[in-house]
């Protein structure tokens, strides 16, 4: 992991937040706190709940420091959400700390796989640059006075929300920030060195802008010039932040400067595992969500002159949009992957009354509408018990198949009823 540590001189780009959409294995099930005390973490309990879960609790490195925030045990029923999660679903967020650790990607991925957990999606990711000036040397604060003076005007995301201090000689302002409230990706440049001594000190932000060269003076926060003098840099932040409705990523590439071809690929951890990929994602997403034109009145806008800001050399005409879900829901994306498993499997099996019988379940699942799974007009033990089942052949457990599948059945509804009479105590 030494290659993926920051550089002096390199770009001070992090991922800022990162919560993802997980399912409990169900061999370790309940995997609350206690499981992860057993398991000889440490671990804070939390003296509230969400409007989702019942259960908050957090995990500690052995200095004390949280890694990871983990929500468990949904609501049967709730506000949020119309169709009410599984009862082995979570979300677990990284800590802010946890963020600037050199690749928390891996750390959450090697996590994941100890304990099994099943990754659904990645329900929000912000990712940031901290700079004190543009590439092109101009001054963020130059930069919003001319964008809020209409001398900028900016490409995509037309919903503003500003941020400044009214003061005699003037606004000072200190944050723009772009998007609705529904919007996948929002947009925010903001002041990050007033942001720390307003709200609290961070020191890991501190120290990853001192290992990139935007400070040299850990204590008091000061940079020398060429010239030896030294002064307090204004170190700004440009962040993009990505909710869950982010699933798809479409890669809008330049075809010979006119004809823009879309590529579909899927959100994932991969998406973000590492600096390098993080800050080809992060210039990416420039290209589309922050590039700015010189206003001229009466022209196009597709005429007008961009405004120089970064300079990504490597990036060139490349574009990345995040994409809002496709219409399935969570629970259609399974029942497919669902069927290939089970057509695996009954080319692998040797008894020839089990082959017959999962032909005979494809053959139904082939008449399952996505709608009916989230209108509770599918049977979802069912679904469970051939999850259980294909999860034991997995293991090369022998299978029986018409009754493995009763077996499971009756323990789902057992662990729903479980799952009821708790939350009504």
């Amino acid at each position: 992991m030494g290659s993926n540590r920051l550089k002096k001189g390199s770009r001070c780009c992090n991922i800022d937040w990162l919560q993802v959409y997980l399912e409990e294995d169900l061999t370790y099930f309940p995997m609350n706190a206690e499981f992860f005390e057993r398991a000889g973490w440490e671990v804070r309990r939390r003296d509230y709940s969400t409007p989702i879960y019942n259960e908050v609790f957090e995990l500690r490195d052995k200095q004390g420091h949280p890694l990871f925030e983990i929500c468990r045990n949904p609501r049967q029923t709730n506000s949020k959400n119309k169709v009410d999660l599984p009862y082995y679903a979570c979300h677990l967020r990284l800590s802010n700390r946890t963020c600037y650790f050199d690749n928390p990607v891996i750390l959450l991925r090697d996590f994941l796989i100890t304990y099994r957990y099943t990754f659904c999606s990645i329900t929000r990711i912000d990712v940031c640059l901290d700079f004190i000036k543009f590439d092109s040397g101009i001054d963020p604060r130059d930069f919003i006075r001319r964008y809020m003076a209409h001398t900028y005007a900016k490409i995509n995301q037309g919903r503003l929300n500003s941020f400044a201090a009214d003061e005699w000689h003037g606004r000072v302002w200190e944050s723009l920030a772009w998007g609705s409230p529904s919007s996948v990706v929002k947009t925010k440049i903001y002041n990050k060195t007033k942001e720390l001594e307003d709200e609290g000190d961070k020191p890991y932000i501190r120290q990853a802008w001192l290992q990139c060269g935007l400070i040299d003076n850990f204590q008091d926060n000061t940079k020398k010039k060429s010239d030896g003098t030294v002064f307090k840099p204004t170190i700004w932040r440009l962040e993009f932040s990505i909710k869950a409705g982010g699933t798809k990523v479409f890669k809008m590439v330049d075809e010979s400067g006119r004809k823009k071809i879309d590529r579909i690929m899927d959100h994932t951890l991969q998406t973000w595992d590492g600096r390098e990929r993080c800050f080809y994602m992060f210039a990416c997403l420039t290209q589309c969500y922050f590039r700015f034109k010189v206003y001229e009145p009466n022209q196009r806008k597709d005429r007008c002159k961009d405004v120089a800001l970064f300079r990504f050399n490597d990036i060139g005409a490349l574009q990345y949009k995040i994409g809002r879900p496709l219409s399935e829901r969570r629970e259609g994306l399974n029942l497919t992957r669902l069927k290939m498993q089970l057509m695996r499997f009954a080319d692998e099996t040797y008894s020839e009354d089990d082959r017959l019988q999962v032909y005979a379940v494809i053959s139904v699942l082939e008449q399952v509408q996505v709608r009916d799974l989230a209108d509770n007009k599918f049977d979802k033990s069912y679904i469970f018990a051939l999850q259980q089942i294909l999860h034991d052949a997995s293991r090369g457990v022998k299978i029986d198949f018409c009754n493995d599948l009763r077996k499971y059945q009756t323990e789902y509804e057992q662990k729903r009823e479980n799952s009821e009479s708790t939350a009504v105590k």
